[in-house]
């Protein structure tokens, strides 16, 4: 938040200068609101797009790709980017006050329990198993924000099959499939992939970018009182 304050000799002027010094402080940082959120939601898609993981994960015929047996990568991940970038608001607080001001800029980020994509169409993936082809949904996205290093797939294990052609047509993107295993076989996510709540690609991206936020807010207010 932002305390502007201001004592004259004159209480006369006192009220006048104050309410246009408010007035100006309101237009400069409702002006540069606008332009700090584009500004950090454009740094922070960049910081995740260019994260190890989006890139490996995107990368088309990738081994992280096929262990998660996630088709299409890129375009689903745009669409979970998009909706974490938009959720990005910087919101002027309107200045109130006669002789001291409080009031400035509020900055919202992403939800902390990733509600707003773990559910949304589009993230999950189905897959059918067994003589009866029974449908099961494989959260992936969920595994890699906060299951860590938690065995997820109990009895079953990865096979690569992109010299089986046989194989992919079992497959949902051609690279692997899950075969069941003895008992003690197990999956979970890559371990250089592995994400808790509290610590995951997004987490990483966001604490990439909270190092540029000062930059970024000096820069366009400052430059607003020139």
């Amino acid at each position: 938040m932002l305390n502007f304050g201001l004592k004259l000799v004159e209480p006369r002027f006192r009220e006048k200068i104050n309410k246009a010094l408010k007035e100006r402080l309101n237009t400069l940082l409702r002006k540069a609101g606008l332009n700090i959120q584009r500004r950090i939601r454009t740094k922070f898609k960049n910081n995740i797009l260019n994260s190890v993981f989006v890139k490996e994960f995107t990368r088309g015929g990738s081994d992280l790709q096929a262990e998660l047996g996630v088709p299409h990568p890129m375009e689903k991940m745009l669409k979970i980017i998009d909706i974490w970038t938009n959720s990005i608001v910087v919101k002027h607080k309107k200045m109130t006050g006669t002789t001291e001001f409080r009031g400035g800029l509020r900055l919202r980020m992403i939800k902390n329990n990733w509600s707003d994509v773990i559910d949304i169409s589009g993230v999950s993936v189905i897959t059918s198993h067994g003589s009866d082809r029974k449908e099961t949904p494989i959260p992936w996205l969920k595994w890699l924000l906060i299951e860590g290093s938690r065995i997820v797939v109990q009895d079953w294990d990865v096979v690569f099959v992109r010299d089986d052609p046989r194989a992919r047509r079992n497959s949902r993107t051609g690279l692997a499939i899950m075969r069941e295993g003895a008992k003690r076989t197990y999956w979970r996510v890559p371990e250089q992939h592995q994400g808790t709540t509290n610590d995951n690609f997004v987490t990483r991206a966001i604490e990439k970018l909270t190092k540029d936020l000062d930059t970024i807010v000096f820069s366009e207010i400052s430059k607003r009182f020139k």
